[in-house]
């Protein structure tokens, strides 16, 4: 996914609630300002993290943080994934759990809340501004040979699991 000049300031703004290092920031502007254009937003925060211990020091860890999350998330899942075979569309509600996952990124969030990202699963159905791109990925899938699924960390990896076995369940020409 490319990103765009929005996605760039964003990036930028996330790095400024960090630390208000001149020097960090600068050397971040340049990252983002000489950036491929085909670059992803990963490629970005990697030489961000680079920057970071350059100019401030060591990362901060996440290891505790994920773990619990990790605990938490894999004691829903089976809550999660009987909510997901009574919904109507059990793939597209898979999707949407796998993006409530996206909530537990401590390496973009600046705040995760336990009960916020609780709450996100109230409302696991698709977005009407939604369903056209959704149509066209399942279009895209049922025509595809493959699928190459990137995970992170943390217990968004559940919620993508749980994700993929809908999948396979609507393409199992795949397995």
């Amino acid at each position: 996914m490319k990103l765009t000049p929005s996605c760039a300031k964003c990036m930028y703004d996330r790095q400024q609630l960090k630390t208000d290092d001149k020097e960090y920031l600068k050397e971040v502007k340049n990252i983002l300002d000489n950036r491929d254009e085909n670059v992803c937003s990963a490629e970005m925060n990697f030489a961000f993290n680079k920057a970071y211990e350059k100019y401030i020091g060591p990362m901060p860890s996440f290891r505790d943080i994920n773990k619990k999350y990790n605990d938490l998330v894999l004691s829903m899942e089976q809550g999660l994934e009987e909510k997901i075979e009574a919904s109507d569309n059990p793939l597209a509600t898979a999707l949407v759990m796998a993006r409530i996952g996206n909530y537990i990124d401590f390496g973009v969030m600046q705040d995760v809340d336990e009960t916020t990202f609780l709450e996100l699963f109230n409302d696991t159905d698709m977005r009407a501004d939604e369903q056209e791109t959704f149509d066209s990925f399942c279009n895209q899938c049922s025509s595809g040979k493959s699928f190459l699924l990137l995970t992170d960390n943390c217990g968004e990896i559940v919620l993508d699991k749980l994700f993929l076995r809908q999948l396979k369940n609507i393409f199992p020409i795949w397995t």
